[in-house]
């Protein structure tokens, strides 16, 4: 869609961004004050993520831009996904500073994702009161495919371009630099435009835009987690790239129970924000162990001073015993959904992936398809449709509800069983004979009643363990 500029619109419509900064997360809900953005703003919602998308009738091109106050050092942040393989036809350029938001006369800089072909990639171009010119561009085939990324670009005052990408749960790594100083302007305008068909008509996703001063990071790299990838490694992973030789010494982390210093340290060059260390003895399952780590820099310098900590645990699988069905709904208010709720009696971490949920009445199962890790005494509610278990139950805020398939139970009699299959040989972990007999004599309909286990330390099929329950 083209639009008409007429000067003295610009002058009383558009309010300039103060201290040269913008932040938009959509949280509120709208895209068309605080701050407001203009354009074709009728192609395009705040979905129910609170995240900018676009919305049009049909294929065509639509924008949205805001203006900005600029200095010599800038550094814009964007999240965008776009739900299709990109291509000429379906592409998506990002004005990061232009002098007019009438594309076909601005000058500045943009940078374009789509291409026909497996070669797209970031592409930096320079326009000069329209006519664009390529500069820099990055990975070949980085975005081929259906992506979504954080986007992160840094002007320097030299005249120093750089170009970051992050993808989902990782950091920030540079694509490309280049060198550019011809246009720096007072205020401009930050624009987003794309061209798509019918097909990619709802398929383009904004989040968390952020345009402001470049700050250069005077931070230390922060611990983000620690987590046993066998029974001796332990891997470290930090916020940002680390420093690789300030990563060589044991002295650095240390394992607060028992004073232990790693036997080997690992640093991959592919992932510099990360450390493996490798012990000489193996970590006892059901403890809880904590490592301080102190003296890592990161690429500017950086170094961490006070020791950062993290936890980790030895994660296991479920055995035998270790697993006890603790309630279960099997006759749910009508619209409503069946749950099993289930209790961790072991010492150990346990992680239920891949254990099967079964009705052995029904000979039907299903399996849980998400690392779900329960503690020593931890429940949790497993449920079809948790939106039901909430809006008909009180559930207090320290209930963990899973959504994830259930076999069906029948509202009379039935059977619920867990099984986790270990080296090609399926364990039972637990398996319950339920009845409606079961219920309090007191109870005289038991639709939206759960049986709830008094005590999951004693039998499961003792009728006695069970009484009625109408809450979670």
């Amino acid at each position: 869609m083209k639009r008409v500029f007429v000067i003295c619109y610009s002058l009383i419509f558009f309010a300039i961004v103060s201290n040269a900064q913008v932040f938009d997360d959509f949280s509120d809900g709208d895209f068309i004050a605080n701050p407001q953005w203009h354009g074709d703003i009728q192609d395009f919602i705040v979905n129910e993520k609170y995240q900018l998308q676009l919305d049009a009738a049909d294929g065509g091109n639509s924008d949205l831009y805001i203006r900005y106050n600029v200095i010599d050092s800038m550094e814009w942040r964007i999240y965008t996904k776009l739900d299709f393989n990109p291509s000429n036809s379906n592409r998506l350029k990002i004005f990061l500073m232009i002098d007019k938001p009438d594309l076909d006369s601005a000058s500045g800089y943009f940078i374009k994702i789509g291409e026909n072909g497996n070669d797209d990639n970031l592409k930096f171009y320079e326009i000069d009161k329209g006519v664009e010119t390529l500069i820099g561009e990055g990975e070949s085939g980085l975005f081929a495919t259906a992506f979504e990324v954080n986007l992160k670009i840094v002007r320097l005052s030299s005249g120093i371009w750089s170009f970051q990408v992050q993808n989902t749960g990782q950091i920030f790594k540079e694509d490309f630099t280049v060198f550019n100083d011809k246009f720096l302007f007072d205020t401009a305008y930050f624009d987003l435009d794309m061209d798509y068909s019918k097909s990619r008509r709802d398929k383009f996703v904004f989040d968390d835009v952020y345009i402001a001063p470049f700050k250069p990071d005077k931070n230390a790299p922060k611990l983000v987690s620690a987590k046993l990838v066998d029974k001796t490694g332990v891997l470290l992973t930090f916020d940002e790239e680390l420093d690789m030789a300030s990563t060589s010494n044991p002295d650095n982390y240390i394992i607060e129970q028992n004073n232990i210093k790693a036997t080997n340290i690992y640093f991959d060059i592919n992932k510099p924000y990360q450390v493996l260390l490798q012990y000489s003895d193996e970590f006892e399952s059901g403890l809880r162990y904590e490592i301080a780590v102190k003296n890592l820099k990161d690429l500017k310098g950086n170094k961490i001073e006070d020791p950062q900590f993290a936890y980790f645990f030895l994660v296991e699988y479920p055995d035998k015993g270790d697993l006890a069905i603790n309630e279960i709904l099997f006759n749910p208010n009508k619209g409503g959904s069946d749950f099993v709720e289930l209790i961790n009696i072991s010492k150990k971490f346990l992680n239920l992936k891949g254990m099967e949920i079964w009705n052995l009445t029904k000979e039907k199962g299903e399996f849980i398809k998400n690392d779900i890790i329960l503690e020593e005494g931890e429940i949790i509610c497993v449920s079809s449709d948790t939106n039901s278990i909430i809006n008909d139950y009180f559930v207090p805020d320290t209930a963990v509800l899973i959504q994830n398939k259930l076999p069906g139970f029948d509202d009379d009699a039935g059977n619920v069983s867990l099984y986790f299959t270990k080296n090609n040989i399926s364990v039972m972990i637990d398996s319950f004979d339920y009845s409606e007999e079961m219920h309090s004599s007191f109870v005289v309909d038991a639709e939206g009643l759960s049986l709830e286990r008094k005590n999951p330390y004693l039998g499961t099929n003792d009728r006695f363990n069970w009484t009625s329950c109408s809450t979670i």
